[in-house]
């Protein structure tokens, strides 16, 4: 064709060949690079998902552990409550807990 005449350095044919090749080469690649992507964000999706399952988990363990030192110091108070109105000592409590020994300082003042 004309094409090759005017500066072309392939006959048209090859040329829209070649065209044709490079055209197919950055489709495939623009493919590969759009499912790498796409996988990548599935796993930071799948990573998150992890992420806030682990923090409903830990979550969920302090809210029983709360309950537990809750109903732990309910049951000191009373025993103690009861002591108190009998005027028996108080009496020790096993295992030691923090929030009791603080509990028993500050009413202890009163």
């Amino acid at each position: 064709g004309q094409g090759y005449m005017f500066g072309r350095p392939l006959k048209t044919r090859e040329h829209v060949m070649v065209v044709q090749l490079i055209r197919r080469v950055l489709i495939k690649n623009a493919k590969a690079r759009l499912m790498r992507w796409r996988k990548r964000s599935i796993w930071c999706l799948d990573q998150v998902m992890k992420g806030q399952r682990k923090l409903v988990e830990v979550a969920q363990k302090l809210k029983r552990e709360r309950l537990f030192l809750s109903l732990v110091m309910w049951y000191r108070i009373s025993k103690v409550r009861k002591c108190i109105a009998k005027l028996e000592p108080m009496p020790d409590f096993e295992p030691h807990l923090r929030v009791w020994a603080s509990w028993v300082r500050s009413h202890e003042n009163k």
